[in-house]
């Protein structure tokens, strides 16, 4: 249990203790598999045992519950009067009371390593356990989540702990469909299944669309540019042989080169073209006068 975020300090608050006996403990049976011993009676040979546990912590549904199996915590008002006896009960309080006052508790952080996908890509799903009784709680639970696409289908993935994490959890999910998708984690514990009740529910989106290839893979192919460089007569240079660019003046043919070029020029552009067209004209209106059609 910490007193302290910092180890250092943690540890000297505790050494201020060190003087305290606790004469009586209510005995207990053992700990349930979810809870987690938050104080435990060492014996003087120096074992401990499920039984000498004095103060656990598990949680239930949505909310928490602490047992404290002492009633002497007023002796933590010695030497440093009731701070740190007040510090205890604030925060037992604020936590046991955290799910009445705010509605919720945020048990878990549900991520995408990305939030925008291609075809063929692989999503990793992560689902981080902020809450230490809920990670212990979950620790031999099969976890899943949820994926949704767009056509309404449904993916299950299962999500397993990490190496050097057990309070995250992460999956892998291969794309295949476009649109948006939704990812949602849910869970009931074994033992609650009958009751149905969900320790959380996180949701979060990601989208599947067509990316362009020019920004997906920015690399140069150098094996196809040398290629077409090749097929058309030039010569392929890049960063490994950028030395062969003070030689190439020299290797450009400079004779004189014919370049054969077809020209098209449109028969109405002609001057005698115009010239015949006034000329039809013309006659048309001489011949409409001498003969009265006017």
């Amino acid at each position: 249990m910490l007193m302290s975020a910092s180890k250092e300090k943690n540890d000297e608050v505790w050494k201020s203790f060190s003087e305290l006996e606790f004469f009586w403990a209510h005995p207990v049976m053992g700990l349930k598999r979810s809870a987690i011993p938050l104080v435990v009676r060492q014996k003087q040979g120096g074992g401990q045992s499920p039984q000498d546990n004095i103060m656990a912590l598990m949680r239930y549904g949505k909310g928490s519950s602490l047992y404290l199996g002492i009633n002497t915590m007023w002796k933590w008002r010695f030497p440093m009067e009731s701070f740190d006896y007040d510090q205890f009960w604030t925060q037992a309080v604020r936590y046991l009371a955290e799910y009445r006052m705010l509605g919720s508790q945020r048990q878990v952080l549900l991520s995408t390593d990305k939030k925008v996908y291609a075809p063929g890509d692989t999503a990793i799903i992560q689902l981080s356990i902020l809450d230490p009784a809920l990670a212990s709680q979950l620790a031999k639970e099969q976890v899943f989540v949820t994926i949704t696409d767009k056509q309404k289908g449904e993916y299950k993935v299962m999500l397993r702990p990490t190496p050097k994490d057990l309070s995250t959890l992460k999956g892998q999910f291969p794309i295949s469909r476009l649109g948006e998708h939704t990812v949602r984690a849910t869970h009931i514990l074994a033992e609650d299944i009958a009751a149905k009740k969900s320790l959380f529910d996180e949701k979060t989106h990601f989208v599947v669309r067509m990316l362009s290839l020019e920004f997906k893979d920015t690399t140069a192919d150098l094996n196809a540019l040398t290629s077409l460089a090749e097929q058309t007569g030039g010569k392929a240079l890049n960063h490994k042989n950028m030395d062969e660019l003070k030689r190439l003046p020299g290797q450009i043919d400079d004779k004189p080169q014919e370049v054969p070029h077809e020209s098209y020029d449109d028969l109405w552009d002609r001057w005698f073209v115009l010239f015949i067209l006034l000329l039809l004209g013309t006659l048309e209106l001489w011949f409409r006068r001498h003969w009265g059609l006017l």
